[in-house]
């Protein structure tokens, strides 16, 4: 999807920067699509069963070693957000992949399925509070970045970053001439 694709293009950016990237998935499982690859890459992925609702430990001795932590998903993030505060003393970074509590108002106007009202409060909550506590929160776009201002104020730090990073080796050059 697109949220694992931005993730992978950041830590690349990170990597490509000199960054030591540790990556902690939520769920602890070894996918041997994503794992292997970042392993080759050069990112440190933490995974099974004994690391399983073990962030806190790890965090508390790992901690210091850590100069930035990205967080992605609001509902992920939301379920470590005060183990880090609590211990971890470098900046915390949030990337929402998009708004997501935007992006569901807008599945509310299609279906009129009340059951999503609830689930867009729980969100929206999720992402504002996640905006308000880290040192800075990113979007793909900057009216992401003011909707998020209007709703929590100019005192919290936040930039707009575009959705895909790519490497020169991605990029096909550009041939005017072959469009002659």
């Amino acid at each position: 999807d697109a949220g694992s694709r931005s993730v992978y293009h950041y830590i690349r950016l990170l990597l490509d920067r000199g960054f030591h990237v540790t990556f902690w998935p939520d769920n602890m499982h070894y996918d041997p699509q994503y794992v292997p690859h970042l392993q080759e890459m050069g990112v440190e992925v933490i995974y099974g069963m004994e690391y399983l609702d073990r962030f806190k430990p790890w965090m508390d001795m790992a901690g210091d070693d850590l100069d930035y932590i990205l967080l992605s998903r609001p509902h992920i993030s939301m379920k470590y957000i005060d183990d880090i505060k609590a211990s971890f003393k470098g900046k915390v970074l949030y990337y929402g992949i998009d708004l997501h509590y935007k992006r569901m108002e807008l599945e509310y106007k299609v279906t009129g399925d009340p059951k999503l009202l609830h689930d867009i409060a729980e969100v929206k909550n999720q992402e504002l509070t996640l905006c308000c506590t880290v040192d800075l929160y990113m979007y793909p776009s900057q009216d992401e970045i003011d909707v998020i201002r209007a709703e929590i104020g100019p005192e919290h730090a936040g930039i707009a970053i575009p959705l895909n990073i790519f490497s020169d080796d991605e990029i096909i050059p550009f041939d005017a001439a072959a469009l002659a």
